[in-house]
């Protein structure tokens, strides 16, 4: 027990680990997030196995950029071996069935990582704010983050700012993070005016990897192009490079009155052209690609059927339809997901504003939502930590798409 917590205290400076069973369970949890990729010290280990799950889809890397920007003041902070113990509570807590023990246990570490947190503010926020901003953009899992938002939100205008932010990093993040919360709540974004959101010019990447191909960003080919890269079938990648015809026909100026008939009639000749398509039975294979290509085209029903009607997605999924396409998605694994970074996003982007509403409806349904938020976050920030500009754009016009339904709406 003592190895790893040992080594822990004697990197900080204060606020020392307590040398318990459970905690020194806690910390090799969190070194169990990814596989070793070489010799490092144990508090070095903790850090890199706690974050690679957050910050990588099927947890077996950490991005270099995170590496190089943010790791560096994680191994200097008292805080975060606390954090580190909050989080490995919270993941068994979240990904696991445990009972209320557990999930008391992780109650009593929030609520210490909490009192460590207000004693870090008591110093000059001019001097500690950005680290105090990263601590909780760290610790703010997804499902807590709003109620942290209004703090965090003051936390950054006493540093002047979203665009006074020193440290582009966590600029880009909170960005990021802002656009995410907006998207799953179905509402305006809190960090950003909805003018800065609107016309944040996000600088489209000319060249980048196909595997990060999405229906969101436009790409030097079509999916079409790239389907044997990315395992998809014909008619699969036929359907995405329509849905990103239909996303970019959305997104051009001209969308408004006879212009935003003419995308709704686009979007309703897929919705009937993907109801007519029978993919390959389920019962048939147990190939991924199979399943892939169903969960797509419920996605792409969804999204098309949102459009067409101009209704909010929470508002157009069924809980029947919510559920098959939870269930499909919980059956690939994240390996296979972590090849399809760009479209394994775009169908969480579709999917989580309705958990939100179906989570209140019963028990199961509320832990199907929290499944899609946690996987929605992870994904978003291991692509934004690749590349920034590109994971930007992706939530961007996301949430574009959803303040244009609102505006038609409206009219």
């Amino acid at each position: 027990m003592g190895g790893i917590i040992t080594a822990v205290n004697n990197s900080l400076t204060n606020v020392p680990i307590e040398p318990t069973l459970r905690n020194a369970e806690l910390f090799h949890f969190c070194e169990s997030f990814e596989p070793a990729t070489g010799p490092r010290s144990d508090i070095s280990l903790v850090h890199q196995r706690v974050t690679a799950s957050m910050t990588s889809i099927d947890g077996s890397k950490t991005p270099q950029m995170f590496l190089e920007a943010i790791l560096p003041w994680m191994l200097q902070s008292h805080l975060m071996p606390h954090i580190a113990i909050l989080m490995a509570s919270s993941k068994q807590s979240a990904e696991n069935n445990v009972g209320a023990e557990k999930k008391s246990e992780t109650s009593l570490v929030k609520s210490k990582v909490l009192g460590l947190f207000n004693n870090f503010l008591e110093n000059d926020f001019r001097v500690v704010g950005n680290a105090a901003i990263k601590a909780i953009l760290l610790w703010g899992h997804i499902d807590s983050l709003w109620a942290h938002m209004k703090g965090l939100k003051q936390m950054v205008n006493l540093q002047g700012g979203l665009a006074a932010l020193t440290d582009p990093v966590l600029q880009q993040a909170l960005v990021v993070t802002d656009y995410q919360l907006a998207c799953y709540l179905e509402q305006d974004v809190f960090l950003q005016t909805a003018k800065e959101a609107t016309g944040r010019i996000v600088e489209t990447p000319t060249s980048y990897n196909s595997i990060l191909c999405s229906p969101l960003v436009e790409y030097p080919r079509q999916f079409s192009d790239v389907r044997s890269e990315l395992g998809l079938d014909g008619w699969t990648a036929e359907l995405l490079d329509d849905i990103r015809f239909l996303t970019l026909s959305i997104l051009n100026s001209d969308n408004t009155g006879k212009g935003a008939l003419k995308v709704r009639a686009t979007a309703e000749w897929l919705y009937k052209r993907i109801e007519s398509f029978k993919p390959p039975s389920l019962a048939s294979s147990s190939e991924p690609y199979i399943v892939i290509a169903n969960i797509i085209r419920l996605a792409a029903k969804i999204y098309t059927s949102f459009v067409a009607s101009v209704t909010p997605i929470s508002k157009t999924l069924t809980p029947q339809l919510h559920s098959e396409l939870h269930t499909l998605m919980a059956s690939v694994s994240e390996k296979v997901w972590g090849s399809l970074p760009g479209i394994w996003y775009w169908i969480l982007l579709v999917a989580c504003p309705s958990g939100e509403k179906l989570g209140y409806e019963s028990r199961t349904a509320n832990e199907m939502a929290k499944w899609l938020r946690r996987k929605m976050a992870v994904a978003g920030m291991a692509i934004a930590l690749e590349d920034f500009g590109l994971g930007t754009l992706m939530i961007q016009r996301f949430w574009l798409m959803q303040q244009w339904i609102k505006t038609e709406t409206a009219t």
